[in-house]
């Protein structure tokens, strides 16, 4: 995977030099090179018990802690969701994981049924397919507590990139090369990229999330983990009083 990585690279390197310094919290993706990969995997690599080991730990401990805790919100969120558009309550979707391998990401539905019958499209901020539900789901995040099963079977961490579709890491990858690098690590329920810019609806947008998201491939640890879902928590308690 790293190979690959660093051929793709090599085909867009320009100068290196350290851009952590041009853009706090982002690595501008145009500074991204063969060279500056060799250093993010090797300062990652001194944190490898915590990446690799504790890490993992972790998300299975915690993430079953929360799955048990929030079984009765997911059951009146399911019957919410029932009462405003029917069946299903879930969704399952293709998702590209670490290693660029496909696994099934699940959430609570937030759309009208058959959204996507004319081929997947870029969410918007104010999206006609969204039902009134939906739209608080996603705004509080909720929406996402069904991928706590995905953070226990190993699909995800609970702190990661946001794993996109397919057919949408061909055309950012093709735009740049660099997005490949997000995939050297599990994705995430929630991610530095989400607590800073939120969502993306276009390959402009989506870029800046990737600049977000190479600086956390490059800094990831423990406190940086735990900032990331302390963020996270504050974001979900402050939207739920919006």
């Amino acid at each position: 995977m790293t190979g690959v990585v660093a051929a793709a690279l090599g085909a867009a390197a320009g100068k290196a030099h350290d851009a952590d310094a041009e853009a706090p919290g982002r690595v501008q993706v145009e500074t991204v090179t063969d060279e500056w990969l060799h250093r993010a995997l090797t300062e990652a690599g001194r944190r490898h018990v915590y990446l690799r080991i504790v890490k993992r730990g972790l998300d299975v401990v915690l993430g079953c802690t929360a799955i048990v805790m929030l079984v009765p919100l997911g059951l009146l969120i399911g019957l919410i969701v029932a009462l405003d558009g029917g069946f299903p309550v879930l969704y399952m979707q293709d998702r590209v994981g670490e290693g660029e391998q496909r696994f099934r990401m699940i959430k609570f539905r937030t759309m009208i049924r058959d959204a996507e019958s004319a081929g997947p499209q870029w969410a918007s901020h104010i999206d006609p397919r969204v039902t009134r539900v939906g739209r608080m789901l996603r705004r509080t995040r909720l929406d996402e507590i069904p991928q706590l099963v995905n953070v226990v079977r190993g699909d995800m961490s609970l702190v990661g990139p946001r794993p996109e579709r397919p057919g949408a890491v061909r055309r950012l990858t093709a735009d740049a090369p660099a997005y490949a690098i997000r995939h050297l690590v599990r994705p995430g329920l929630t991610g530095w990229a989400q607590v800073n810019f939120g969502y993306a609806n276009s390959i402009e947008t989506s870029r800046t999330k990737l600049e977000y998201d190479l600086y956390y491939v490059k800094r990831r640890s423990f406190l940086f983990d735990a900032l990331i879902l302390a963020r996270t928590v504050w974001t979900v308690l402050a939207s739920s009083g919006t």
